[in-house]
Order: C-alpha cells, then structure tokens, then sequence
C-alpha cells in the first residue's frame, strides 16, 4: 500500500458560533487542533498508514488548521483506476472571523473510504476541537457580583450527512460504520471536568445488505433523515444516506461571574469501511470532494458524479423519511428548525451562550446585552 496525490478541498465548516466584535470581552483565549489519521488493511493485516495534525496557540499562531490523510490501493500503476482509496480531512479555522457575519467557518471533516477489493479495508478518524478560556467580570453578564452563579444556556447547530454505499455483488456489511461525535466540555481549575453535551450519530452496516441508524447523548431523533439513493447508478445496491441538516440544541451549564473556566469542544468522526464493494462516507460541513475523489479511483467518474451530486442534493433538500420514529425535539429557548435557512448552509455546529432571554456576546465589553 502506499500513499498517493489525492485531492481534497476544505472548504466546509462545523462552526462553534460565538458571536462576532472587534474585541475579546469574557473569552480571554483560545487554543486549539486538528487531526486525520487513516489506516489500510489487506487480509485483515495492517497494511499502511498516513496521518496529519496541526495545533493553534493564540495570539501566535496561524489559522486555519487544515490537514489531510490519504492512502490508495492501485489496481495496476499505469492507470489511474484503484483497487481501493481512503481520504480523510479536518480543518479549525479562525472563529474570530465570519462568513458573511452569520457564522465562524470554525470546524470542518469531510471523509470517503471506498474498495473494490476482496481483500482491502480503511479505517478513518478525523478531530477538531478548540479549547477556549473564559472569565466573566462582573457587569458583564448584567448586575451579578463577583461569586455569583449565572445559569447559561449553549446552543449547538449540527449540518452534515453519513452514507454506506456498496456494489451490487456486495451482500455482507458487516464492520462498515460512520459515526459522529460530539462533545463540549466545561472544566474550572481545581474541579472535576463536567461534560455538558455529548452527542453520536451512526450508521452501521449489518449481514443481508442492512444498514442501522443510532443515535446517544443527547442528539436528538427529531430533523434527521434516512434515504436510499441508489438509484442513481445501476451499479450499487445500496446507498443509505442519513442526513441532518441545521439542527438546533440547547443545553444548559452555570458560570460563576469571577471565576475562570474552559469549554472544550470536540468534533469527531470515526469510519471503516469492509472489502468487496462496501464504502463509507462522512462529511461535516459545506460542499466536500472526498466522496467524489474516492469513487472516482475506485468506480469511475461518473458513479462518482452522481453520488456526490445526489448526497449534496439530499442534504439541502432532505427526501427522505424520518429516521427515528421516536421525536424528541430538545427544550430550550429555541425549536430545532428556528434558524434553518438563518445561518446558510455553512453553518454546522454553533455554540453561544445565552443569559435568560437574552442572547450574550462574549466578545463585547461593556456589560452590554443584546435583545
């Protein structure tokens, strides 16, 4: 096995929203990092591995973080046809900047390991995650004094799709998943660290063609979407897409005005994929090139074009039926599909805090708070 060019755009985004100003007012600092690692098996022996990471340190460092991981099975070296292909990317850009003002470009995954091969298999792991220092002065989350503990409440917005697509000769999916996480963690010095949301979505491939959505934590069942959009090409008999796009969540935590903290986010995605003709696919974020990139070495370019132009299809305009059958939208100040079209769709995943009615910018000074 060995590793080989092959393309991918980031041009997508979880975006931990916190709101824009010119100033940092509450959040005092921020680190951050990105990590993609893909390994290869033949014969169910480790084969090879590619991997990236990159980390950010405010005020010094650079963003955005972007790294790739690719490995690539030819099937004969003179053309560019593959055996099997894997690709898997992350990218942190800088929250401090927007698109359009509307949201922070922040986080993005975009992952597609596809074979052909009876004997080649991927697996894949993607991270972003930033680590972001907090302290709220008194006067700036309105009249509270030093010592006080203030009820907030996160906000967190989730856009993207997972897929297992596999040949027609392909009857076993057993191994092959996709999965989503994720985490923010709130952690004071001195104390336990206490995870405030935690959420997973999967997809897991099973015997006699089967393909199983879950879901744990706290992600909600309502505003996802599970289709079969194999008809695009004649040559797979399946390609289950579960989409979920722009879903609001609301989660509560305190702060105590004074007192410095950290919240942690984690975006991660997990995949494999098992060989004869079984792929996998994930994408966090706006428009991606993996699954296109993949499939084309390992299926031809048109499959290719199609799969990719039917999965972008189906996550701007879900066809689907809903996935779960159980709806439980989460409570909070506002319903899962209320800014669905606000934020465009770039924005994934967003987080900001929120004092009663109120929504609060931790980029502003003053105390100011904003109706």
């Amino acid at each position: 096995m060995r590793a080989a060019a092959l393309p991918l755009a980031l041009a997508g985004v979880i975006a931990l929203v916190w709101p824009i100003a010119p100033v940092l007012a509450g959040t005092t600092s921020f680190t951050g990092a990105a990590a993609a690692q893909i390994t290869g098996f033949r014969g169910g022996a480790q084969s090879g591995q590619d991997s990236d990471s990159a980390t950010f340190s405010d005020p010094n460092g650079t963003l955005p973080l972007q790294v790739v991981a690719r490995l690539v099975d030819p099937n004969n070296a003179s053309t560019a046809g593959a055996d099997a292909a894997g690709v898997v990317g992350a990218q942190l850009a800088d929250p401090r900047t927007s698109s359009g003002g509307a949201d922070t470009d922040e986080f993005a995954i975009d992952l597609a390991l596809s074979s052909i091969s009876t004997e080649i298999s991927y697996t894949a792991q993607a991270t972003s995650e930033e680590l972001r220092n907090i302290l709220y002065a008194p006067g700036e989350l309105g009249p509270e004094s030093a010592g006080a503990t203030v009820q907030l409440e996160g906000r967190v917005f989730v856009d993207g799709a997972v897929a297992i697509f596999a040949d027609q000769s392909a009857m076993n999916f057993t191994g092959a998943f996709t999965r989503l996480r994720v985490t923010v963690t709130k952690q004071v010095e001195g104390q336990s660290p206490e995870q405030v949301f935690l959420g997973t979505l999967e997809l897991t491939g099973g015997a006699d063609r089967q393909v199983t959505p879950t879901h744990g934590g706290n992600f909600p069942t309502a505003g996802i979407f599970t289709t079969d959009l194999s008809s695009v090409d004649a040559s797979l008999s399946v390609f289950q897409v579960m989409v979920f796009p722009n879903l609001a969540i609301n989660y509560p935590f305190d702060a105590v005005v004074g007192q410095a903290f950290t919240l942690h986010a984690v975006v991660e995605v997990d995949a494999q994929n098992v060989p004869g003709g079984v792929g996998v696919a994930a994408v966090i974020g706006t428009p991606f090139s993996s699954l296109n990139n993949v499939v084309s070495l390992t299926r031809g370019s048109a499959p290719a074009a199609k799969m990719s132009n039917a999965l972008q299809q189906e996550r701007s305009q879900p066809t689907g039926e809903p996935t779960f059958a159980t709806q439980n939208p989460q409570p909070g100040l506002f319903g899962l599909f209320s800014l669905c079209g606000l934020l465009g769709f770039e924005s994934v995943l967003g987080f900001v805090a929120l004092v009663g009615l109120r929504v609060w910018n931790p980029y502003r000074r003053g105390g100011r708070r904003q109706r």
